[in-house]
């Protein structure tokens, strides 16, 4: 399941979701339009954002998938690399993770 099929879950959450890799914009273009995505893609043309957090692949010809929490104060709350890129998390895996991380900054019990 895409993002984008629990996106109100997602912003009901708080959450700003954001796509990135080293793809060119043409190609987050078309690929924005054909899985209907309401998010952005940003282009990391330098593989910086990458490397920075892990998420470059074998001889940089690939980004891991990669999850980040990043709470209101701008820190990493919680993270996922996948070490191949076709695995994924589920989305109620991910809003579970909301759910802890947002528990924990409220001081409501973690579940």
């Amino acid at each position: 399941m895409l993002f984008r099929d629990e996106f109100a879950e997602f912003q009901r959450r708080g959450v700003r979701l954001i796509g990135v890799n080293f793809n060119r914009p043409e190609s987050h273009k078309r690929f924005i339009e054909r899985k209907r995505l309401p998010f952005p893609l940003l282009w990391d043309r330098q593989k910086r954002i990458a490397k920075r957090y892990g998420a470059l692949g074998l001889w940089g010809l690939y980004c891991k998938r990669a999850y980040f929490l990043v709470d209101p104060k701008g820190r990493i709350a919680w993270t996922r690399v996948e070490p191949v890129p076709f695995l994924r998390r589920s989305n109620a895996e991910l809003l579970a993770a909301i759910d802890r991380c947002q528990g924990a900054q409220t001081g409501a019990p973690k579940q």
